[in-house]
C-alpha cells in the first residue's frame, strides 16, 4: 500500500502517465540530429569495441567496471551514427521516468509518482546527461530500482523471490557501471536501515535482507580487482576535475543539479533554487519523506563534502547525480502534503505550493529550453577539428596524436567508427598520403614534413625538433598545431 498521497481514478493515471512519457521522450529526442560526440563520449565508444576479455581486464586505463561498455557494445551492434549513439542514453533517461513512475506510484501513489516523475521528465541536469553516452543515465535507472525493492522488502510489502533477485540484479549492475557504485549501493542500504529503524521491521526480515546483501558481496568477488583499481585512481591519484568543496562549490553544484549547465539567468536560478530548498524542508517535515530525503538526498551530498577534505578531493556533480530522482520525488511529497492542512491554513498552503510549483516549473524548463540549445558539457569538440584537419591537410603531411586517448578520439572521426587502425597499437598508420603517428614521435616520419599536433588543452604543446610552429586552431579544447620544417 502507498505511504501517503491517495490514488487518482485508475483511468487517469495511465493516460498521466503516458504524458508524462511523452514529454520525457520528447524532450529528450528533440535537437538530437545536432550531436556530435564528445571526448568522454568517444572513449565510451572506444571501450565498447575492444575485445571482451581486454574490457574486462581490470588493467585497462579507466577507472570505471565494463558493464556500462558491454551494453553498449551491442547497442552499436545495430548502428554506429553520432545520432544512434547517443539515442542509447536518451533511452535509459526516459526509462529512468519510466522506472520512477513505476515504483513512486507503488510507495507513495498516483499523484506523487506523476508529479516526482513530471518534473524529473523536464530536469534539466537530467536531459544534460540523456545527451551524453556516458553510463549516468542508466545509474539513474538502475539507482530507482535498488531504493525500490529495498524498500518493498524492509516495509514487507513484497518477500518473495522476485524483489530477492530484483535487489540482487539493481545493486549489482550499479556496482559494476561506476566508480561511485558502492557509493551509491551504501546510501540505498542507509535507507533501508532508517526504514526499518522508522517503521520497526521485524529482526527476522532484516536477517534475511543482510543475507541477500552477502549473496551480493559475494557475487562481486571476481570484479574486486575492478574496485580496488577505481578507488585507487580516485583517492590516490585523484582527477582533475575532482575538487575538495568549499561552501560555495556546493552551493553551485546543487544549483547545477537543479538546471544543468547552461544558465538561464541568475533570478530564475536563484527564486527556483530557494522555492527547491524550501520544499525539500517541507519534505523532511513529514514522516514518511524523512528517510528518503535524509539518505538519499542529503547525506550523499554530506558524505561527497566529507571524504573530499578528510580523504581525497571526490566532489564533483557527477559523483552525486544520482540524488536527482529522490530530489523531484521528495519536493513531489513536499507539494501534496498541503493536503494535510484544513480550512483556511489549507488554502493558504495550497496558495503557497502552488506558487512554489510554477517557480520550480518555470525555472526548469527554462533552464531545459537553455539546456537543449546548447551542449554545456560536450567540450573537446574532436568531429569539428578532425573536419578542419581534413580540409587542410597535404599530400605528404603527418598528424601526430601522441596521447592514446586523444588518438582514440580522433580516431574515430579520422578513420570512421570500425577501422582497424582505430586501435593499432603500430604507432604509424598510413592513411593515403598521409602518415597518422601516435605515441611517441617518429623524426624520421616528420623530417621534411608539415606536422599537424592533435591534443587537448590541458597536454603540453611540445615542440617537434627542426620544425616551426605557424599556426593553431582550437575547437572546444580539442587543439591541433601546425609545424612547418625550419629551414637550415
Amino acid at each position: 500500500m502507498p505511504v501517503s498521497s491517495g490514488r487518482a481514478p485508475r483511468f487517469v493515471f495511465p493516460i498521466a502517465a503516458a504524458g508524462v512519457l511523452v514529454l520525457a521522450a520528447g524532450l529528450r529526442f528533440v535537437n538530437l540530429g545536432s550531436e556530435w560526440l564528445w571526448y568522454d563520449e568517444l572513449l565510451s565508444v572506444t571501450f565498447s569495441r575492444i575485445p571482451i576479455h581486454q574490457l574486462l581486464d581490470p588493467r585497462l586505463p579507466d577507472p570505471h567496471p565494463p558493464l556500462y561498455y558491454l551494453q553498449l557494445r551491442y547497442w552499436l551492434a545495430l548502428g554506429n551514427s553520432d545520432v544512434w549513439i547517443v539515442s542509447n542514453p536518451v533511452l535509459w533517461s526516459v526509462g529512468a521516468v519510466a522506472s520512477l513512475l513505476f515504483a513512486a506510484n507503488r510507495i507513495f501513489g498516483a499523484r506523487i509518482a506523476l508529479t516526482g516523475a513530471a518534473l524529473l521528465a523536464i530536469s534539466p541536469i537530467a536531459l544534460m546527461f540523456a545527451h551524453e553516452t556516458r553510463m549516468y543515465s542508466m545509474m539513474m535507472f538502475l539507482v530507482i530500482w535498488a531504493w525500490y525493492f529495498n524498500h518493498r522488502f524492509i516495509s514487507g510489502a513484497s518477500l518473495g523471490p522476485a524483489t530477492v533477485v530484483g535487489i540482487i540484479a539493481s545493486e549489482s549492475c550499479l556496482l559494476l557501471s561506476h566508480a561511485t557504485g558502492p557509493f551509491m549501493v551504501a546510501f540505498v542500504y542507509v535507507y533501508a536501515l532508517f526504514l526499518a529503524w522508522q517503521e520497526g521491521a521485524p529482526r527476522n526480515r532484516l536477517v534475511r535482507w543482510g543475507a541477500i546483501h552477502l549473496v551480493v558481496g559475494v557475487a562481486m568477488i571476481p570484479a574486486l580487482p575492478h574496485f580496488t583499481k577505481s578507488q585507487a585512481q580516485v583517492l590516490s591519484q585523484g582527477f582533475p576535475y575532482l575538487i575538495t568543496p568549499n561552501a560555495l562549490d556546493v552551493v553551485q553544484t546543487l544549483t547545477d543539479m537543479l538546471f544543468g549547465l547552461a544558465v538561464s539567468g541568475v533570478w530564475i536560478d536563484l527564486l527556483t533554487t530557494l522555492a527547491s530548498l524550501l520544499l525539500l524542508l517541507v519534505a523532511l517535515r513529514i514522516p514518511s519523506s524523512r528517510p528518503l530525503v535524509l539518505s538519499l538526498v542529503v547525506a550523499p551530498i554530506l558524505a561527497a563534502v566529507l571524504i573530499s577534505h578528510l580523504r581525497a578531493p571526490v566532489w564533483h556533480i557527477r559523483t552525486v547525480v544520482f540524488v536527482c530522482p529522490f530530489i523531484a520525488l521528495a519536493i513531489a511529497q513536499s507539494l501534496w502534503s498541503v493536503r494535510r492542512h484544513e480550512g483556511g491554513r489549507r488554502r493558504m498552503a495550497e496558495g503557497v505550493a502552488l506558487l512554489l510549483l510554477v517557480a520550480l516549473v518555470a525555472g526548469q524548463l527554462a533552464a531545459g529550453i537553455a539546456q537543449l540549445r546548447r551542449h554545456p558539457i560536450k567540450a573537446f569538440d574532436v568531429k569539428r577539428t578532425v573536419a578542419e584537419v581534413r580540409q587542410r591537410l597535404q599530400p605528404g603531411d603527418a598528424v601526430f596524436v601522441p596521447h592514446p586517448f586523444d588518438y582514440w578520439c580522433f580516431a574515430w572521426y579520422f578513420f570512421g567508427p570500425y577501422g582497424n587502425r582505430n586501435l593499432s597499437n603500430q604507432g604509424i598508420v598510413q592513411h593515403g598520403d598521409n602518415y597518422i603517428v601516435h605515441g611517441a614521435p617518429r623524426p624520421a616520419v616528420f623530417r621534411d614534413r608539415t606536422v599537424w599536433f592533435v591534443r587537448t588543452f590541458w597536454r603540453p604543446a611540445a615542440g617537434i625538433d627542426h620544425h616551426t610552429l605557424v599556426d593553431t586552431f582550437d575547437h572546444s579544447g580539442f587543439v591541433v598545431d601546425q609545424y612547418v620544417p625550419t629551414d637550415e
